[in-house]
């Protein structure tokens, strides 16, 4: 476990740090506007991907991981999640051409309306078949072989994007779709090596018993693109007509280096921390003890290296960007303060996925959108751009509070058994 931990941590450690060197690719050429521009971008193709990444293809690990799975299965449980998925595209797709002219004012650049958009919508197709191949890995064990070529598909992307940026912003941001699945046929090739299967067996049928808890991971995906990645969207769209495109990207600046911490974070506990609650389910006593713990040090460092980030934060910027973005110094605090508390929060979240309380996880996500979006819009009409910054911070401060709260009955229960 440790080993395939530290291979999963490694890949995401190298996505984010392209994910940061694509960024500052951006800032360079196109400045705080270009990086605007850019996590719009990211927030669209992230509305295609994310229930068939995280809601089917999920399923699909857990079903083909199991020892009983034969060839039956294997076929069954292949060719309904790939109908899934096509009709997850088709479905937002629709929603692509009912929302275009939110795209069309936010993007001021003739790029929605050529025909160059029809190569970002294959791109996205065959970024689908490469998230899918790659959880066929995971359901497989091969978790080295998937890590290491991730790993070189986030260093083949950054030269893609390197070469799309020499043209326009239109050509880099299609470049930087393409760029997703350069190891497509890389990936296809070494788990037919390996597995010697059918990997695109389509028949455009659905075996419900095959998929049978794709409620649960399907759910959580429609909350998370609801009330994360669609929230995250008007919300930047709110934002780039209340201020400007250059404000934008200084507080978008801020948010992905969060962002880029936070996938480093999750990557290297979450998986360790929901094994270990999983095999604690059954012992309150236990489990109350090593959540306490898990909290304690989570907390912990996190005002450590969030502090550091914070009195070096001048230094992160001209790294990860340049000196251009140095204004958005003064967005930092606040986001520091509402890291510190998002982390024992999504810590807390797993704990509701192990014992199966989607529906409470889901809530949690659409009060902590509210939350978000009550506060940006109020703050707004008072502060500049730092009321995004002010509205996470409340966010975080309020939904570590609630599910504190909800647990408090595992928290205190060595207290009470001592009474």
């Amino acid at each position: 476990m440790l080993k395939n931990s530290f291979w999963t941590a490694l890949s995401s450690g190298v996505y984010a740090i392209q994910s940061f060197v694509t960024t500052k690719l951006f800032s360079i050429y196109f400045g705080p506007q270009g990086v605007t521009l850019l996590s719009h971008f990211q927030n669209i193709i992230a509305i295609f991907i994310t229930i068939p990444s995280e809601g089917i293809n999920k399923s699909v690990v857990r079903n083909l991981a199991q020892k009983n799975c034969n060839q039956s299965v294997f076929n069954a449980t292949i060719s309904s999640s790939l109908t899934m998925t096509l009709v997850c595209y088709l479905v937002s797709f629709v929603f692509f051409l009912i929302f275009l002219p939110f795209y069309i004012d936010d993007f001021p650049i003739n790029f929605f309306f050529s025909p160059k958009i029809l190569l970002v919508l294959f791109a996205i197709i065959l970024h689908l078949i490469v998230l899918y191949i790659g959880n066929l890995f995971l359901a497989s064990s091969f978790i080295k072989t998937y890590a290491i070529l991730g790993i070189f598909n986030n260093i083949f992307s950054i030269g893609i994007t390197y070469i799309g940026l020499q043209f326009s912003i239109e050509n880099a941001l299609i470049f930087l779709s393409f760029s997703h699945c350069s190891l497509l046929f890389v990936m296809y090739y070494f788990y037919k090596k390996y597995k010697n299967e059918t990997v695109l067996n389509f028949n455009f049928q659905i075996n419900k018993a095959s998929l049978k808890d794709i409620n649960l991971y399907l759910w959580t995906a429609i909350s998370v693109v609801g009330f994360g990645k669609l929230t995250d969207f008007f919300v930047r769209s709110y934002i780039i007509s209340t201020y400007n495109l250059f404000e934008t990207g200084l507080w978008q600046a801020v948010s992905k280096i969060s962002d880029g911490y936070t996938t480093v974070f999750l990557a290297a506990f979450s998986t360790l921390i929901f094994v270990k609650f999983s095999s604690l389910i059954d012992d309150k006593m236990a489990l109350s003890v090593f959540l306490k713990k898990v909290i304690i040090i989570v907390f912990l460092f996190s005002i450590m290296a969030l502090s550091t980030l914070y009195y070096f934060r001048n230094l992160s910027l001209e790294i990860f960007y340049n000196v251009d973005f140095v204004p958005a110094e003064r967005l930092f605090k606040y986001q520091c303060l509402g890291d510190v508390f998002k982390f024992p929060f999504l810590i807390m979240s797993n704990l509701l996925l192990v014992q199966m309380r989607v529906k409470i996880y889901i809530i949690l996500q659409a009060i902590s959108a509210c939350i978000y979006i009550v506060f940006i819009y109020i703050l707004s009409q008072y502060m500049d751009i730092n009321s995004m910054n002010v509205a996470h911070a409340i966010r975080w401060v309020s939904m570590c509070m609630l599910v504190i709260f909800l647990y408090k009955d595992i928290l205190l229960y060595q207290i009470e058994i001592e009474k």
